[in-house]
């Protein structure tokens, strides 16, 4: 089998090596913060470039002089990569770069040392860090914005770092490429409280950004998300909401969110959203339960997510996706019925359903789920 893989032209080689590293290379940057699972998927695709430069002569060759696949560069705690810095660096020539890091702050620190006299922090289009859990909190933009700059970078996603609004400097790294980025993605993020008392943030122009991801929206992240400028936010995707919380200004280009359940606030915090985001065409609703599903088309169905109850300022929602869980068919029937009434101005949507289960008035198993969240309302 190697042997007839061997005899294709270089060309289909090549496009073959792309699409095996695009994949391990995707999973990697998609790792969600997960320190077992960035550390697999890295091994992965180390694993990947082992295998193709071992092969023979040809692969060798080829693999080495394909600058592509040198442009993911995993950055993990006890990853025994055979492979450098400065491999990914010379063989990825002069294509923009993937960082993903995984390590103590201390570790990050040697390694954007040694990065940096290789001029290619200039190359760094995306760049993912996540402190360890054990070392999660410290200040590591403390020595970050003092000795290394990004004018590159498109997407950064950030997790197990304290933002201290009393440091101006860090603030100001922060801020500036909030201004240059189309795509952030928060993890555990932290603001510290100053006798219970939520610190004072910046205003934050994030003028190019298009995507925000929010792994965990509690307070501190609702009030980062205040004090920022999103006139170019196209989609916004929250998990684990416990604060129905919202920015302070519209999100006049918003067309998709994806809200997770969380507690029974995500309810309240999608309807506050809908009202903000007058372009928005599609709202994802994800619920592990019917509980919330239930609670969300209850409170869409009656207006409760705003000053005065009745229709939703809605003029281009065209889907309501909601996604995983149990649905009473009663409930789903009833909105669908009225559906042109609950918006304003008035239109046709659809209700889309996706891997959710449709029971009957009185089922067991989803009374049994409303029984026991009802502590959580």
């Amino acid at each position: 089998m190697v042997g007839s893989i061997c005899k294709l032209p270089n060309e289909l080689m090549s496009l073959i090596f792309d699409s095996a590293h695009d994949t391990a290379a995707f999973e990697l940057a998609n790792s969600g913060f997960d320190e077992v699972i960035t550390r697999t998927t890295a091994r992965t695709l180390i694993c990947l470039l082992s295998t193709l430069l071992s092969v023979n002569r040809t692969w060798r060759h080829l693999a080495r002089s394909l600058c592509t696949i040198w442009t993911v560069v995993p950055i993990v705690k006890e990853l025994n990569s055979p492979f450098s810095l400065e491999d990914f660096v010379e063989r990825s020539g002069s294509r923009p770069l993937t960082l993903v890091a995984c390590m103590s702050k201390d570790e990050l620190r040697r390694v954007f040392d040694a990065l940096d006299p290789l001029m290619v922090l200039s190359r760094v289009h995306s760049l993912s860090i996540a402190i360890l859990r054990w070392d999660a909190g410290y200040p590591v933009f403390l020595w970050t914005v003092d000795r290394w700059n990004f004018p590159a970078l498109k997407h950064f996603a950030l997790s197990g770092i304290y933002l201290y609004p009393n440091l101006e400097g860090a603030w100001n790294w922060f801020t500036g490429l909030a201004d240059q980025v189309t795509s952030i993605e928060l993890g555990t993020v932290y603001l510290p409280h100053h006798d219970g008392i939520l610190p004072i943030i910046p205003t934050i122009p994030c003028s190019h950004l298009e995507r925000l991801t929010v792994h965990y929206y509690y307070e501190d992240i609702a009030a980062l998300l205040s004090n920022g400028v999103f006139p170019k936010l196209n989609v916004f995707q929250l998990r684990n909401v416990v604060t129905d919380k919202v920015p302070s200004r519209p999100l006049p280009a918003l067309r998709l969110l994806i809200i997770e359940e969380g507690y029974s606030v995500c309810s309240r915090l999608a309807l506050a959203l809908i009202e903000l985001a007058p372009r928005l065409d599609c709202l994802v609703f994800l619920a592990w339960t019917g509980y919330y599903h239930e609670n969300f088309l209850s409170r869409f169905e009656v207006g409760d997510g705003h000053a005065s109850a009745g229709p939703i300022h809605a003029p281009s929602l065209k889907r309501l996706v909601l996604r995983d869980g149990i649905l009473r068919k009663s409930t789903l029937q009833r909105v669908s019925q009225r559906r042109q009434a609950l918006v304003y101005p008035a239109h046709e949507w659809n209700i889309q359903l996706e891997n959710v289960q449709l029971v009957e008035d009185g089922d067991e198993t989803l009374m049994m789920q409303l029984a026991a969240s009802v502590s959580l309302t």
